[in-house]
């Protein structure tokens, strides 16, 4: 506790007197009913566990008495006795309040035992740190002299009991109630927040291994909750000896957990340095194990060590801000991503440690009774269970928020990464595309190119072979019919070879446009009608003529076309023939018109039935259904003459087996 903090106790304690003074001024007179302030008693130092009747040995003491290590030497027990005289018994109900004592008391008035703070076989009840407060009844009230006797038993090295307060219940208890609120509710409270703390920040690292600056917190939050225990429990589950040696064990775990948290939270690691850290904590639960009934004196000294961490905490806080540093310094990057600590995060920190490291030296003195020229009976009280869990709770806030603030820039960069991932997965597709077209042409090449072998091994050897004969055996003078035989077999010969190699010509002209397609087209229909007198005009409309055309779609739409120029030369008797094309991006439109004879049968509104076309050949079924094939229509229309239409929708879709054929 600070000097302000005792001054408000003192000054609680003289209002609460001078209240009482006021309100029973009129009564004064009759009873003097004034609370008391009990600072002079008699001691005995007994291991009797009722009031004393001998009257030998009383030594008198003043309050706050501290028990030296002489007393022990008789007993760990004595009786404090005190003679209140009073004219006249109280009108209202008194008690009886223990600010501070160590460790467990008794209280008897007149003989009437009115209570006590616990068990008085070890381990004891632990009221060093909570106040007590028993009421009289009225009954046991003498006229004259009235006997206070106040057991009081304490560990070895321990035992004090400051000032008792008697006085109005209605003003005593006021000034309890507030004590115990502050010493013992309040640690409660203190406790449930602080261990809170610690599993929300242990859930945290469990979720987030790498980041052990939450498992180091938790770890030093979970310490210091254990460590608050003692300023408010009554009852310990194990022996004192145990106990204590948990408790200073604890304090050194605390000031080591709460230095490895500071080096992850600003990034720096030492590891010679922590291994001395460590080392520290655990040869201090082997001293204190060892110490035995010198544990309060080992544990006073090798706190200090405690008292040294604290210092280095904040000497490296206030360096990580450049406070101690001429040059500036950039946030260094954390492990496991951690958001890099900024100099002002390091001084508040360090100056928040800082403070509780003041608070904690004040303890220290107060527990080894370092105190000059302060009472001690309020110089006594602990300042750290108070100051401590206000430093859990804004490093707490504190790292809540970078933690929220770190999800948040996960989240934007994982919203980043899959847009990422969703552009390059679209790009992989249209590579995966690609290499399927690529494929898919290096099958076509390959088919094509023993497409080509086979027409030029086979089939072209074949027909020129039988062309050569042919023209052999007119060499031969045959008679005149043989001969005729024998020119048409040539002729076909011719035929059946050009077309071979028109078929050829098609398959590897791949980089063949619109324009290119409609003038061969104009000339192959030039060198099919004009040797035969018919007069030919072409017209071509072309809104993409640069277009690419189709390797299957040509091959078709020249076998369609020369077939149906062909039918027109043997069949049509015609005169003049007008072919049209026209190529959108939407359709391919082609008509070839004749002005012949046209075809023989009835047709509906002037369009011919194909089944009766040419006398019910299969030509220009053929010619229906290459353009199916295609997923086009052929139609024919017989009205002064023959119109062939055929319309392919664009762009062709990949070829189904056969349509190439």
């Amino acid at each position: 506790m600070n000097f302000l903090t005792l001054q408000k106790n003192k000054f609680c304690v003289l209002l609460a007197l001078g209240l009482a003074a006021v309100a029973c001024a009129a009564t004064t007179r009759a009873g003097d009913d004034a609370p008391l302030v009990l600072t002079r008693a008699q001691l005995l130092i007994t291991p009797v566990a009722t009031p004393p009747q001998s009257t030998a040995g009383w030594q008198a003491v003043t309050l706050p008495d501290t028990w030296p290590v002489s007393r022990y030497m008789i007993a760990d027990n004595g009786w404090y006795r005190f003679v209140i005289h009073r004219a006249q018994r109280p009108s209202e109900l008194w008690g009886i309040y223990l600010p501070r004592l160590n460790m467990n008391a008794a209280v008897y008035f007149n003989g009437e035992f009115l209570g006590d703070g616990g068990s008085f076989e070890q381990p004891l009840g632990r009221n060093w740190s909570r106040p007590l407060y028993f009421k009289i009844p009225g009954a046991v009230w003498k006229q004259g002299d009235n006997v206070l006797d106040i057991r009081l038993r304490s560990d070895a090295g321990v035992g004090m009991l400051a000032p008792v307060t008697i006085g109005s219940h209605g003003l005593v208890s006021g000034v309890y109630d507030q004590a115990y609120f502050f010493h013992v509710q309040l640690n409660e409270g203190l406790f449930i927040l602080t261990l809170a703390v610690a599993f929300f920040f242990f859930s945290l690292w469990l979720k987030r291994r790498n980041d052990t600056q939450y498992g180091w917190f938790a770890l030093t939050a979970l310490v210091w909750s254990l460590l608050s225990l003692n300023h408010f429990i009554s009852t310990i589950p194990v022996s004192a000896i145990n106990w204590d040696w948990l408790m200073f064990s604890g304090i050194a775990w605390w000031t080591t957990g709460l230095a490895m948290f500071v080096h992850r939270y600003i990034g720096y690691r030492h590891a010679v340095l922590e291994a001395a850290l460590i080392g520290y904590a655990l040869s201090a639960m082997v001293l204190y194990a060892v110490a035995g009934s010198y544990l309060w004196v080992v544990a006073a000294a090798w706190m200090a060590g405690s008292i040294v961490i604290g210092g280095y905490v904040v000497w490296r806080l206030l360096k990580h801000s450049r406070l101690l540093q001429l040059a500036p310094r950039a946030p260094q990057p954390q492990p496991g991503g951690a958001l890099p600590v900024s100099a002002r995060e390091a001084a508040w920190l360090g100056s928040g440690i800082a403070g509780v490291l003041l608070v904690g030296i004040h303890d220290w003195m107060v527990q080894n009774d370092i105190f000059f020229g302060v009472d001690d009976s309020y110089a006594y009280h602990h300042l750290l269970p108070y100051s401590a869990p206000l430093l859990f709770i804004f490093i707490g806030w504190h790292l809540n928020q970078r933690f929220v603030e770190a999800l948040n820039q996960s989240d934007q960069l994982n919203l980043q990464l899959e847009t990422r991932i969703a552009a390059n997965r679209l790009e992989l597709e249209g590579s995966y595309q690609k290499l399927r077209e690529l494929e898919r042409a290096s099958v076509l090449t390959h088919e094509r190119e023993r497409i080509y072998r086979d027409l030029h091994d086979g089939l072209g050897g074949i027909t020129t072979n039988i062309s050569l004969l042919s023209n052999l055996a007119q060499q031969e003078e045959p008679p005149p019919a043989i001969r005729k035989k024998l020119a048409t077999i040539a002729e076909l010969s011719r035929e059946g070879l050009d077309e071979i190699r028109s078929f050829m010509r098609e398959l590897d002209d791949q980089d063949a446009d619109w324009q290119s397609v409609a003038a061969d087209l104009r000339i192959q229909g030039s060198n099919l009608l004009e040797p035969h007198g018919i007069e030919f005009k072409f017209d071509a409309v072309l809104q993409n003529g640069g277009a690419a055309a189709d390797s299957v779609l040509r091959i078709n739409l020249f076998r369609i076309y020369k077939e149906a120029l062909t039918n027109v030369i043997k069949h049509a008797q015609a005169k003049k023939v007008a072919v049209n094309i026209c190529v959108s991006a939407q359709q391919l439109l082609l008509a070839i018109k004749d002005d012949g004879i046209g075809l023989q049968g009835d047709s509906e509104n002037g369009q011919a039935s194909v089944a009766t076309a040419n006398g019910g050949g299969h030509g220009l079924g053929n010619l229906k259904a290459r353009a199916q094939r295609l997923g086009g229509v052929l139609s024919l229309y017989s009205d002064a003459g023959t119109e062939i239409r055929l319309q392919v929708p664009l762009p062709l879709k990949y070829p189904e087996p056969g349509m190439a054929q």
